[in-house]
């Protein structure tokens, strides 16, 4: 949605884009929606591609969309909304969505749900990124086991998660890739043995992601 050049400078703000709910092989069952705004946090547009890393706690936004072509929101048109949750315990169950074009599992590899042409999806435990010696990461990085590579970043972690209803609360969102030990502690790399690939983000706080929402819900 924002990005700088490769000295971390002139920031821009991607000038297209379009949300379709229930995207799945092309096809659009719901409509094509518009973004109109985006608001994300001063700090990651500052730092983002400075230190990413020092800085990820920051990396979420929100986009405004347009009616769509039959002049309906989205949530009408989709029929439900998800809940938002802002300071809710990371150490939960959660599942974890994204449209990724790779995965971490070669034997997953060329299926439709790594390939971007369907909706993935990882459940499971979470657990606090524990960082790195070279980059250890700041507190409040969360995430279950997964393989969903490339494209799942921003996708949503959801808390209390129905499948029968595909409603729950949205808690945070995904952002990177990390590798913990069975205790999870810090690991020597993704070569380890002993680690395990998690799919990890920020969790909504009240600090940083509210004013953000609110900031969206009021805009005019």
């Amino acid at each position: 949605m924002n990005s700088t050049d490769l000295l971390g400078e002139n920031n821009q703000w991607t000038t297209n884009v379009m949300f379709v709910p229930g995207y799945r092989d092309g096809r659009a069952p719901y409509g094509k929606f518009v973004g109109r705004l985006g608001v994300a946090d001063a700090t990651w547009l500052q730092y983002d591609a400075i230190d990413s890393l020092r800085f990820d706690g920051y990396d979420q936004a929100f986009v405004v969309l347009n009616t769509g072509s039959k002049g309906r929101k989205v949530q009408d048109a989709v029929g439900a909304a998800q809940r938002i949750g802002f300071d809710r315990p990371g150490d939960r169950t959660a599942y974890e969505f994204g449209y990724p074009r790779s995965v971490s599992d070669p034997a997953r590899e060329g299926l439709p749900e790594y390939t971007g042409a369907r909706l993935a999806f990882c459940a499971g435990p979470t657990r606090e990124d524990p960082g790195t010696p070279d980059f250890p990461e700041p507190r409040g990085e969360w995430g279950s086991a997964c393989v969903m590579g490339g494209g799942s970043s921003g996708g949503p972690r959801m808390a209390a998660f129905d499948p029968a209803t595909g409603l729950g609360t949205v808690v945070g969102d995904n952002t990177h890739s990390a590798f913990f030990t069975p205790a999870g502690g810090v690991c020597d790399g993704p070569d380890d043995p002993t680690c395990s690939r998690h799919l990890v983000g920020p969790q909504f706080t009240s600090a940083i992601t509210r004013p953000l929402y609110q900031a969206a819900q009021h805009a005019s």
